[in-house]
């Protein structure tokens, strides 16, 4: 009956179908009487990290992109449906690059930021200033450390700001400390306080 169905649906055609169940790693999708589709996860969305749950739901009638025989069921895809983000990714993000992205999901390793193309970029834990704690819904600023368009990972950073912050911080006391030098009659008290003005 797959086979039937798919000399009447090539791969590569488009059909709709109506979810039935969706699992962690696997979703089954009726298309017809006694004809089942399954849509594995890696089919399902460019994201790597994203859950099932979120993609498929039950009862939902979708379009799906055939991709061939899975034993006596027809593979589908639902991700072949639209532009893979990672050819457009390696145009869009250099590395330096600042970009302001929204935090995702935070775990033990590193915080998971999504980027508007439908993908996670990570910021490694060991890219977070010690001091900074990050909640889901946060906006944050980034710098683009690393794009790899062939394992699909975009890596963030935010220490760069911070560390400028914190050397600009330094050149101020320095120049402090030359001008007091200097002794031309001015005290440390005086030009702090000028500075304050």
């Amino acid at each position: 009956q797959a086979a039937e169905f798919l000399k009447a649906h090539p791969v590569n055609s488009v059909v709709k179908g109506v979810v039935k169940n969706v699992h962690p790693s696997v979703a089954f999708v009726e298309l017809g009487e006694n004809l089942e589709g399954i849509v594995k996860k890696q089919d399902m969305s460019w994201l790597k990290n994203g859950l099932s749950e979120d993609v498929l739901k039950p009862g939902e009638e979708k379009e799906f992109m055939v991709l061939g025989l899975e034993g006596k069921k027809v593979k589908l895809g639902l991700k072949q449906l639209t532009q893979n983000p990672w050819t457009i990714i390696p145009e869009k993000y250099k590395p330096g690059q600042q970009v302001e992205l929204v935090v995702k999901e935070v775990r033990p390793f590193g915080t998971f930021l999504g980027l508007p193309e439908g993908v996670d970029g990570l910021l490694p834990i060991s890219e977070i200033p010690k001091n900074i704690t990050l909640e889901p819904g946060q906006t944050v600023s980034v710098r683009v450390l690393e794009v790899n368009p062939k394992e699909e990972k975009i890596t963030l950073s935010m220490m760069q700001e911070h560390k400028k912050s914190q050397a600009q911080e330094q050149n101020h006391q320095k120049e402090f400390i030359k001008v007091n030098d200097t002794s031309s009659g001015f005290k440390l008290g005086d030009i702090l306080k000028s500075k304050l003005k």
